[in-house]
């Protein structure tokens, strides 16, 4: 069963803090798909239940999504390309 996992996050090439989520089968798979280790899943994401972000992550499994750290819930996600 898929989670969607969130949570403010460095991605590398983006210079500011930005809300990341991804639908993953678990937080060790999470954890591959951001290249961290899993302390830092367990620490700093948590299981989103934020309709928006469950709605963008599940229509992608597997793809890493990011916006703005910002208070706007409806702010547009964008797809991360390493």
């Amino acid at each position: 069963m898929l989670k969607v996992y969130g949570g403010t996050f460095y991605l590398a090439g983006i210079v500011a803090q930005q809300r990341v989520i991804v639908a993953a089968s678990s937080q060790k798979r999470a954890a591959e798909l951001l290249d961290v280790s899993l302390y830092v899943i367990q620490t700093y994401f948590s299981v989103t239940g934020n309709e928006y972000e469950l709605e963008v992550a599940l229509g992608e499994p597997e793809t890493i999504f990011y916006k703005a750290n910002n208070y706007s819930s409806r702010f547009p996600f964008s797809k991360y390309k390493a």
